[in-house]
């Protein structure tokens, strides 16, 4: 069954809940972790905090006008329906944290430790930030131009975000302290990696390059012992001029000690060269819709 813009509903709901979950997520490391201890959160948000430490004016209301540029941008080269729940980000994030902000005693902070502060906070942004990508929406703001970013160039959106935040990072030093920007920078780098994992789940798929002139039995061993699929690769000895067989496969960190124990069985000789993966797209993985 068909829902708004084309979407079924048991992925409308998924994407919902993926905003109203990771923006909550985001809300609270900078209300608690980062916020209390002189920390910026990424992009519009922490440029939202710095111009509200200045002005003495609320946050929200620097969250809806930054954002504004970022959407119009979105609107013309992204999907509507990312753009969409990027929309719906932007409201709900302004809301956590005026909510919390009523909710919370002033100057509460989960910990007065700022490297703790830096380290949790920056998790949990990842999270936020992880949570919506992965689920093809977004928290808004510079995860927009990021997506832009990753869509043209093929670059990582935690990567291309970095160095966007890097400038972010260099004011807040100015109005605060540099200590406390080295720290926010700390807390940037930690949510970003974070955020990469979750989307591209990177770290749990290996992919291996196995050459031996015992092949065959190796494919076996794969299959009766992993039930991985495998690809054959030709190839051609550069010394000897012989034609040989590279067998590639892609598997789990867990599945990768059973394939070494099948490759040293068979053929302790064999070349093996392992790496890990950015992104895996087709038939048996699932899909990264950024």
């Amino acid at each position: 069954m068909k829902f708004n813009l084309n979407i079924e509903r048991d992925i409308l709901i998924r994407k919902i809940l993926a905003v109203v979950v990771g923006n909550f997520f985001c809300a609270l490391a900078l209300e608690y972790f980062l916020k209390p201890n002189n920390m910026i959160a990424s992009g519009v948000l922490g440029m939202s905090t710095l111009i509200s430490h200045v002005t003495g004016i609320s946050m929200s209301v620097f969250i809806l006008l930054i954002n504004l540029p970022m959407i119009i941008l979105g609107v013309k080269y992204l999907s509507k329906e990312f753009m969409v729940f990027s929309i719906m980000s932007v409201f709900l994030v302004s809301f956590y944290l005026e909510f919390l902000n009523k909710l919370t005693p002033v100057g509460f902070s989960m910990t007065e430790n700022i490297l703790l502060g830096a380290i949790f906070g920056g998790v949990l942004n990842g999270v936020g930030i992880g949570v919506t990508l992965k689920n093809g929406t977004s928290t808004g703001g510079l995860d927009i131009i990021g997506t832009y970013i990753k869509k043209k160039y093929n670059v990582k959106i935690g990567s291309a975000l970095m160095a966007i935040n890097f400038v972010i990072i260099t004011i807040s030093g100015f109005i605060f302290t540099f200590d406390e920007a080295m720290f926010t920078l700390i807390s940037l780098f930690i949510s970003y990696q974070v955020s990469d994992r979750i989307q591209l789940g990177v770290g749990r798929q290996k992919q291996v390059l196995i050459i031996s002139s015992k092949y065959d039995e190796i494919t076996k061993g794969i299959y009766q012992k992993m039930n991985r699929g495998v690809t054959y690769i030709n190839g051609e000895g550069a010394y000897n001029r012989k034609d040989l067989k590279v067998i590639f496969i892609i598997c789990t960190s867990v599945q990768l000690v059973t394939l070494k124990d099948i490759v040293k069985d068979v053929d302790p000789a064999a070349f093996m060269a392992v790496s890990e993966t950015t992104e895996i797209m087709g038939s048996g993985f699932k899909k990264i819709e950024l």
